[in-house]
């Protein structure tokens, strides 16, 4: 079944950026009408129109839906969800887009100490938002990767891939204090098991383009 974002998407892509808008605002009118203004439903759409408006350099307009989007999460999911957290951190980004980065930096914060709560998926991702953040704010000040040694491997890993994502993108005036900062705490870490088939090691060292030490890490 085609859903108003697919069909949201397909406009955007035909470069109709007004019917594209009016698909997801009547998606938002038809959900408060149909569910109510604090409901699930009333909060995706919300989500759906800030990242229209993202996509199409409206920024201050996805703040405004995003602000929205938070208050429905308060109420249906509570401020200590993941839910709540993630509107949070999407709210962080686009704070950050504007350069009011203090702002953004405790919003990302916040919402990283929930999803860590709650070991959620998207956990590295926001750790790694958190970082170009802080570097930005604070150079390398501060510890950039603070949770690294709490995450199992599988999120180390992620977290390895969307900071050389971030570096490369968002942030390429701090990647080398980003990724030299996760080189050293692989190196230091104190997981036995993390040899030259490490994953996160090898991304790193191709980065570098440096040889893996075979004890772990790289060299």
């Amino acid at each position: 079944m085609t859903t108003s974002r697919d069909r949201a998407l397909a406009a955007l892509k035909n470069g109709d950026v007004n019917a594209a808008d009016t698909i997801l605002a009547q998606a938002l009118a038809d959900a408060e009408k149909e569910k109510g203004a604090s409901s699930i439903e009333v909060a995706q759409a919300l989500a759906d129109l800030a990242g229209l408006a993202l996509q199409t350099r409206r920024v201050d307009l996805a703040e405004q839906y995003l602000r929205r989007a938070l208050e429905v999460r308060a109420t249906v999911h509570g401020r200590e969800s993941a839910e709540y957290a993630l509107v949070q951190a999407g709210l962080g980004e686009v704070l950050a887009a504007k350069g009011a980065l203090a702002d953004a930096e405790l919003l990302v914060e916040s919402a990283e100490q929930q999803l860590a709560r709650h070991r959620h998926r998207d956990w590295p991702a926001i750790v790694s938002l958190r970082a170009v953040l802080r570097y930005a704010l604070h150079g390398d000040e501060k510890p950039l990767f603070d949770p690294f040694e709490s995450m199992d491997r599988p999120m180390r890993l992620g977290l390895v891939q969307l900071s050389l994502q971030r570096a490369a993108v968002d942030a390429p005036q701090a990647s080398l204090a980003l990724l030299v900062e996760l080189r050293e705490r692989i190196e230091d870490g104190d997981d036995p098991d993390w040899d030259e088939g490490c994953p996160s090691c090898s991304l790193l060292a191709d980065h570098f383009d440096l040889p893996l030490n075979p004890l772990g890490g790289v060299r």
